[in-house]
């Protein structure tokens, strides 16, 4: 400490009267962000504040926030004038300045996209001298109502499916039963798309009365919001899903069905093979009846001097010609050409 020549006074009062002028004419002051981030919906406004310690005006200083990564400088205000560096963020920010008498200001961003969530730093300085403060602004986004639907039968039950999309951060999705207990599925991950938004999906396989109301759950971490659906299944309906009672009806009317074909074609068939037959024996009677009315009425010999070409006579045969003519017959049953005698 250095020697305080001012007359008339005790040297320690006068002393620490000149430190204190001096401390107040080279003042220095801190930047002071908020303890929590900055949560907003996508789609919202967004403002993120900082403020001076000790409250004193900033009217007169430059402030800057710069986005720290990637880092680039987002907007700036000085001698009066604002700009928006930064592409991205151009027509979409600007400096609350309502309290800037206070020591207060603060940079809105309108229309907040997922890809605005970062880290910010908002910069105040007066001559050569500055101070920093650190932003943290969280984006969130609900997304869609969870759509269930069923895929098929398996493992003895029904497998169900929970879809949603158009989340941020990545949702946590869970089956739920009737009392709320969380059932075993399978989540599947996938990543985010180009704007930043994720889906989400799980599977769960429900058996008998398991199915008699489940509920799908999807939850945002950040803003601890939950999208639900719910699904009823009746038990009887798992008994119609088992595969054996949907194949052993089905395979019994195919067999009904093929046995009854063979049947018929059978039977008709054999109509057809019966009816032949009995042609054949009418035919078969009637030739003989003609032959016996025409030998009755001639006798049993032929007459003597033998028969001309014009002759109407019929020959009987006797009893030695009864088997040839028998085996004629038989030749004229299948179509064959009678063989000559020798």
């Amino acid at each position: 400490m250095g020697r305080c020549l001012v007359p008339r006074l005790p040297a320690l009062p006068v002393c620490l009267a000149v430190i204190q002028l001096l401390s107040l004419c080279s003042a220095e002051f801190a930047v002071v962000g908020p303890p929590e981030p900055i949560l907003a919906m996508v789609g919202e406004d967004a403002d993120l504040p900082c403020h001076l310690s000790p409250n004193m005006s900033a009217e007169n200083m430059e402030l800057m926030w710069v986005r720290r990564s990637p880092r680039q400088v987002v907007h700036v205000y000085a001698h009066g004038q604002e700009d928006t560096p930064a592409e991205e963020f151009r027509g979409r920010t600007s400096i609350i300045r309502e309290d800037v008498t206070a020591g207060k200001a603060a940079l809105r961003i309108r229309n907040v996209s997922v890809s605005d969530s970062g880290i910010y730093q908002c910069y105040f300085q007066d001559g050569d001298f500055y101070a920093k403060a650190q932003v943290e602004l969280q984006v969130a986004a609900l997304g869609s109502d969870p759509h269930i639907d069923m895929t098929g039968s398996e493992a003895g039950g029904i497998r169900v499916n929970c879809t949603s999309a158009g989340w941020h951060p990545q949702p946590q999705i869970q089956w739920r039963d009737a009392r709320g207990q969380s059932l075993p599925s399978e989540a599947a991950s996938a990543a985010a798309d180009r704007q930043g938004f994720y889906a989400a999906s799980a599977s769960v396989i429900l058996e008998g009365g398991s199915g008699e109301g489940v509920s799908c759950v999807i939850r945002n971490p950040l803003l601890g919001q939950e999208r639900s659906a719910r699904l009823s299944i009746p038990g009887a309906f798992f008994r119609d899903t088992q595969p054996w009672v949907v194949l052993l009806p089905l395979t019994l009317v195919l067999h009904a069905v093929l046995l009854l074909c063979v049947i018929c074609f059978l039977w008709r068939r054999w109509k057809r093979i019966q009816a032949a037959f009995q042609e054949r024996g009418r035919e078969h009677e009637l030739r003989e009846k003609q032959r016996g009315q025409s030998c009755s009425g001639t006798g049993s010999e032929a007459p003597k001097g033998g028969q001309g070409p014009g002759s109407d006579h019929v020959s009987c045969p006797g009893p030695a010609s009864q088997p040839l003519l028998a085996t004629n017959r038989i030749y004229s049953e299948f179509g064959q050409e009678v063989p000559e005698s020798s």
